[in-house]
């Protein structure tokens, strides 16, 4: 076998590992986007039946309070829920930011195991 052989050989194998490196990495690249839709999905259904049930829970209780208080302190009792609902809501906006800014960065598994590629590919060449 020939030097121009020899070359050839190597440039298909080194093809053909270029190619499953890039097909093992494009499907970790889809199960993470799988996995992330299905929990995205998931907590979104759970937070929406969340939040109607508390909605519905605190809507009451705040008509709740407003009827007792209505013949004494109507003002009071109104000005007093209505705070409630304002501290309530701003303490969520700010965990909704909070848990925004700590999420995972999206494809972190895949973009780590490219650079792990490319380190090992780096480190062979001369």
């Amino acid at each position: 076998m020939g030097p121009v052989m020899r070359l050839m050989r190597a440039v298909e194998t080194l093809s053909i590992s270029a190619i499953g490196m890039v097909e093992s990495r494009l499907q970790l690249l889809s199960l993470e986007v799988e996995e992330g839709a299905r929990r995205l999905a998931l907590i979104g259904l759970l937070a929406l039946a969340a939040a109607f049930c508390v909605s519905c829970a605190v809507l009451f209780s705040a008509l709740l309070v407003i009827v007792v208080f209505w013949d004494t302190h109507r003002q009071a009792a109104i000005a007093g829920v209505a705070l409630c609902f304002l501290l309530v809501g701003s303490w969520l906006a700010w965990l909704v930011r909070a848990r925004y800014r700590q999420r995972p960065k999206l494809f972190s598994l895949t973009i780590d195991e490219l650079r792990i590629d490319r380190d090992v590919l780096q480190s062979r060449s001369p």
